[in-house]
């Protein structure tokens, strides 16, 4: 299960939140940044979005990571959902290899059907640049227990969608 609160900052304050007192004094680590190639896949009937999930298959440098999501259930930006990964050597997806892994058998045996399989086509494709940082913040004393939250901010548009492909 994935947790993640997501809040939306306008293109101009990003450079402030960059350098927001939190991140830096709380900062575990030098922050990373990653270029981020995304291409969503369903059928064209969309076997899986009406099924409640999505298919990714991301670049993250040369490694291909494909990623399952569920819809899941959302409030005031809170996002939680179950999510799977698996690393492919390549960009081609493999729904039945990460089906193997889920435990819903709803979404596993739609992954796992060879005409699901047959008819993935990429639905959009999405370019992401993600600085991430790891802060932590201690509670009590310093040998005491701690927490490491994962901030990203993401700045990226989609390059081509749907209504735009020629299939």
């Amino acid at each position: 299960m994935e947790t993640e609160l997501k809040l939306k900052i306008a293109q101009p304050d990003v450079p402030r939140m960059r350098e927001h007192p939190l991140l830096l004094q709380h900062t575990h680590a030098v922050p990373t940044e990653h270029e981020l190639m995304d291409v969503y896949y369903d059928t064209p009937r969309l076997d899986l979005w009406r099924g409640g999930i999505t298919l990714r298959v991301r670049q993250e440098g040369k490694r291909w990571i494909q990623t399952v999501k569920t819809a899941g259930a959302s409030s005031a930006g809170l996002h939680e959902r179950g999510e799977w990964e698996i690393s492919l050597p390549e960009p081609t997806p493999r729904p039945a290899e990460i089906a193997r892994q889920i435990k819903p058998a709803g979404i596993a045996e739609l992954l796992s059907s060879a005409s699901v399989a047959e008819a993935l086509r990429p639905v959009f494709t999405n370019t992401v640049r993600r600085t991430i940082w790891q802060l932590q913040f201690l509670t009590g004393s310093w040998s005491s227990a701690h927490w490491i939250w994962v901030i990203s901010i993401a700045a990226g548009k989609p390059l081509r969608s749907a209504s735009s492909n020629s299939n």
